[in-house]
């Protein structure tokens, strides 16, 4: 049940329990006040009557008949008017009926009056005393109420009594009662109106919207704040409610914080896991893996398009000798530098070139080396070209829609570059080195990936044994004391050649 329901229903039940109470009290006093009227007007008739009484039994000789005709008037005119008279009746000091409304009780003894409400003025230590009413009893007796007053006559003295029912006080008082029950349940509905208009106000509204707010904050409304004010529990309720409102939304605003931080983080690793699975680490070229990857898809693309694609296999001379001579951190120095030179500029969006664009950092050691700042930009131009570290100091370009007139000029350019000034400039003309280089172009030298790294080896073989620091293009005529077999694909001809 909503709580706008809740407390005008307690409020309700609260003051009709209230105005319950309270006409248990009311009707109490009603009824109280209704038997006061009711004695007062029972002991008004019985004097009257007593004075009548008085007259005709004082008269000589007594009027008995005259009484008696007066009390048949009196009994027929009490029932008539609702009076509630029972019986009514004179005794003499001795207890005995003069006149009674039943005329069968004359001359006995009436037993239904006390003895010391008799009034005998021989007797008169005895006599009884009669109070500021004039009465000399009044009692309640059952369902009917017994009032008794003193007679006086010229020659004696008596009683005149009379009973009277309570029919009519307790008409009276259910009347009293119903009256009482509708006044406060009247005054309570009313009251309960009253108090629920103001308490719906000034609580159960302010409730309602603080129960909205929660609402909303449970829904991710982190800036929501309750507009509730007020230094009741209310208001301290909705303070604390806007102070936890904040709390949350710097916590949110923390943890998004945070997470914009670690997910920069992780795509920055993401990118160098990517950057050292796909890179050689000394020269930052393709390594042998994706070169792999690289040439197939180029050669399907190329395939589809039917144009020629040219693959330049590229090894240095006497490496090992330079090795030997210079020691291995001179030779790391002398494949990273190449490795500088061979790196292309390739066209944004280009997957091949885009992944081997970027030099690792130097190698630490002792051997002196040129800065990559003095250092030359790359030799080929062709910026689509990928080159890829093939394996110890074999080198591989890739060039898509290349020709092999065109690659072989790009062979030659190499070739030149690296003959034409040292590649380690610490070492001046003891570090100047040479390459040789095979050229095979697919599809007319290898319509796969094996075949045509395979004739491009045999070309750089070729041009190895015809004297070094030269271009071969592919197929070159194996001489006489030629490899016994051709190297497949994915396994780098011999070092130090």
């Amino acid at each position: 049940m909503r709580l706008s329901i809740k407390i005008p229903v307690l409020i309700f039940l609260g003051c009709l329990a209230a105005g319950g109470l309270g006409s248990v009290f009311l009707a109490a006093g009603l009824a109280s006040e209704v038997r006061r009227s009711f004695e007062s007007r029972s002991a008004g008739l019985v004097r009257s009557l007593g004075a009548m009484g008085a007259s005709l039994l004082s008269a000589q000789p007594p009027d008995h008949v005259a009484l008696q005709k007066a009390l048949d008037n009196l009994e027929e005119f009490g029932h008539g008017k609702a009076h509630g008279i029972e019986w009514m009746a004179f005794v003499d000091c001795a207890g005995r009926v003069q006149a009674h409304t039943d005329p069968r009780r004359f001359a006995t003894r009436l037993h239904e009056l006390p003895a010391d409400w008799l009034r005998c003025e021989k007797d008169a230590p005895s006599a009884p005393e009669t109070g500021e009413d004039g009465l000399t009893g009044i009692k309640y007796s059952g369902a009917h109420l017994l009032v008794a007053a003193p007679v006086r006559l010229e020659t004696r003295s008596g009683t005149i009594a009379a009973s009277f029912r309570l029919d009519e006080v307790g008409v009276h008082e259910a009347a009293g009662r119903r009256r009482v029950f509708f006044f406060t349940a009247g005054f309570a509905a009313v009251l309960a109106v009253l108090l629920s208009l103001l308490l719906r106000s000034a609580v159960a509204r302010r409730l309602t919207r603080l129960t909205e707010d929660t609402e909303a904050l449970r829904r991710g409304e982190l800036e929501r704040r309750s507009g509730v004010h007020g230094g009741d529990e209310v208001g301290r309720l909705a303070s604390a409610f806007n102070a936890m409102a904040d709390r949350l939304s710097k916590h949110a605003q923390y943890l998004e914080q945070e997470v914009r931080l670690r997910t920069r983080e992780l795509e920055s690793a993401n990118r160098e896991l990517q950057r050292l699975a796909t890179t050689d680490p000394l020269t930052g070229l393709l390594n042998r893996r994706r070169m792999n990857e690289v040439l197939e898809q180029a050669l399907e693309h190329h395939r589809r398009k039917q144009r020629q694609l040219s693959v330049v296999m590229i090894d240095l001379d006497h490496f090992k000798r330079f090795n030997d001579t210079h020691g291995h951190l001179a030779g790391d120095e002398l494949l990273r530098v190449l490795g500088l030179r061979l790196r292309t500029r390739s066209r944004a969006g280009d997957s091949a070139a885009r992944l081997g664009t970027e030099p690792p950092a130097s190698r630490s050691g002792s051997f002196p080396r040129g800065s990559l700042e003095s250092s030359p930009d790359g030799v080929v131009e062709d910026r689509d070209a990928a080159a890829a570290r093939y394996g110890g100091e074999e080198f591989v370009l890739i060039l898509p829609e290349t020709s092999k007139a065109d690659a072989l000029r790009v062979a030659e350019r190499v070739r030149a570059a690296v003959a034409a000034a040292p590649l380690v400039e610490a070492l001046g003309e003891s570090g100047r080195v040479t390459l040789s280089a095979g050229v095979a172009t697919f599809p007319e030298d290898g319509n796969d990936q094996d075949a045509l790294l395979r004739a491009a080896d045999e070309a750089l073989y070729a041009a190895k044994h015809a004297g070094r620091d030269r271009v071969v293009a592919a197929p070159a005529a194996p001489p006489a004391h030629a490899r016994p077999s051709a190297t497949p694909a994915g396994t780098p001809a011999g070092g130090g050649t």
